[in-house]
């Protein structure tokens, strides 16, 4: 007897090996939204909120869905005073709503938002007085109380170096400073401290750009970040916070060169640059995501220069500085400018665009670290 049951372990072994190093898995897709690149997206806390971005050749969509993570399942939203179609749209999550803003239609900046409801799966628009111009690829933060938009492309070659705070509960907006030493940018990206907003990198008119700076909401002022130290130009990267340091990695670099393998850690406390280590790290890429859970940032998909899309990725653990291996069994197909969020245990990924002509995507996967 002692020798079947020794049998039998030996033989389950490799399957309990493979299910151990399996840690993706797929979500459920009855129900989700149509397959597209670009979804302006975000975790509420319980539901994964996906709405626009572009899933035809003729342009963005306005339908969206919420994935509920502990039933896996998927509701539509609403279209009942939805903001009209558009992608490169920002999105903030204020705790008890959503708040899309911005974007483009493919033939013009749009200026105007909604806020969404969840709960009672309905919008109502964002007011337009004081608003800042209409643009796109900008960026915006949630401070807590405000949503602060900033920066972004008014045209196919406008940027601006401008930008607003909305409160949600007053609707309204007012003006921020723009006396901030930053070349107007768009294709940046902008983390929140606790306390501060931190704008890095972007391009503006095909050059990308490596100067930074840190924007006080309640003081209305900003500081120039640590320059000399700081990652090459780049557009295009990804960026997380991981609580008390801003991750900057991969990016495209001027001129269209060679896609970018390399990143840094910022401290802001200290304003001081550290390099992230290149042993283990994944191929260079960029329109990468990256989420951070766990005290590490999840970097995952992207493209590399000539468009081929990427289905591998690493995980960064800044307190040791090293780069451990994302398991590849049952991962998602490669894709870029997809979905990424975490849940608090699990990172999410959807949609997106993968390879091949048109090849938009419409399929989910969590990974279990």
């Amino acid at each position: 007897m002692r020798q079947a049951n020794l049998l039998f372990a030996l033989l389950l072994a490799p399957i309990l090996h493979a299910q151990t190093l399996s840690k993706w898995s797929a979500i459920s897709n009855a129900g989700a939204p149509t397959p597209r690149s670009g979804p302006t997206h975000v975790w509420t806390g319980t539901h994964l909120f996906v709405w626009s971005g572009q899933d035809s050749v003729f342009g963005a969509t306005q339908t969206g869905g919420l994935w509920q993570s502990s039933s896996n399942t998927w509701s539509a939203t609403s279209l009942i005073g939805a903001p009209s179609p558009r992608g490169s749209a920002s999105v903030v999550w204020t705790g008890t709503q959503v708040i899309v803003w911005g974007g483009d239609n493919g033939q013009s900046a749009l200026g105007d938002g909604a806020r969404y409801d969840p709960v009672t799966d309905t919008w109502s628009p964002v007011s337009p007085a004081g608003a800042p111009v209409a643009r796109f690829l900008h960026t915006a933060v949630w401070t807590g109380s405000r949503m602060i938009v900033w920066g972004g492309a008014t045209d196919l070659v406008g940027k601006t170096d401008t930008g607003a705070a909305y409160d949600p509960v007053t609707d309204t907006w007012s003006p921020i400073s723009n006396i901030n030493n930053l070349t107007a940018r768009a294709g940046h990206t902008a983390v929140w401290t606790g306390s501060r907003m931190i704008v890095f990198g972007g391009s503006s008119n095909q050059i990308a750009l490596i100067h930074g700076a840190s924007y006080d909401p309640i003081a209305d002022t900003w500081t120039t970040i640590n320059f000399l130290d700081a990652p090459s130009e780049r557009w295009g990267h990804c960026a997380g916070w991981d609580g008390s340091r801003m991750f900057i990695w991969g990016g495209q670099p001027p001129s269209g060169g060679p896609v970018i393998g390399n990143g840094k850690m910022y401290d802001p406390a200290s304003d001081s640059w550290s390099t992230i280590t290149s042993t283990g790290a994944p191929q260079a890429r960029t329109r990468a995501s990256v989420v951070v859970g766990n005290g590490q940032c999840f970097v995952f998909g992207g493209s590399t220069a000539n468009g081929t899309a990427l289905g591998v990725g690493a995980i960064y653990d800044p307190a040791s500085n090293t780069w451990g291996t994302m398991m590849s069994g049952g991962a998602p197909s490669a894709r870029y400018t997809h979905a990424a969020v975490w849940t608090g245990n699990r990172m999410v990924i959807w949609g997106g665009l993968g390879n091949g002509i048109n090849n938009w995507l419409g399929d989910g996967f969590r990974y279990r670290p």
